[in-house]
């Protein structure tokens, strides 16, 4: 009987130590709460980013801009990496075009 105690002990902290594990790594790749998590500027502003960088390398996907917004509120940090992933040097960096432009 204690046998069988001490294996589920073991066990529930090896799950609780992988989920930790599985939690950190989401927060990392969704720009959740990274250790470098950046500070987005607002909405409106990444839509017209995102439409501007469409309309000149891929106009096809201007239809689905709104589903676009829609799937990555709160998620920018998962759109650029799916955009650099994509689109390479071409992908905005929506901070960086945030503090260069005249709308802060």
């Amino acid at each position: 009987m204690r046998l069988r105690a001490e294996k589920a002990a073991k066990l529930k902290k090896m799950e609780d130590k992988k989920r930790k594990e599985r939690e950190k790594r989401i927060a990392e790749t969704e720009g959740g709460k990274a250790a470098s998590a950046k500070t987005y500027p607002p909405s409106k502003f990444i839509r017209s980013s995102l439409e501007k960088f469409y309309s000149e390398n891929c106009p096809d996907k201007l239809g689905n801009l709104d589903k676009i917004m829609e799937k990555f509120t709160g998620k920018w940090g998962k759109l650029e990496a799916g955009l650099r992933k994509a689109y390479k040097d071409k992908a905005p960096d929506f901070c960086k075009l945030y503090a260069t432009s005249d709308k802060n």
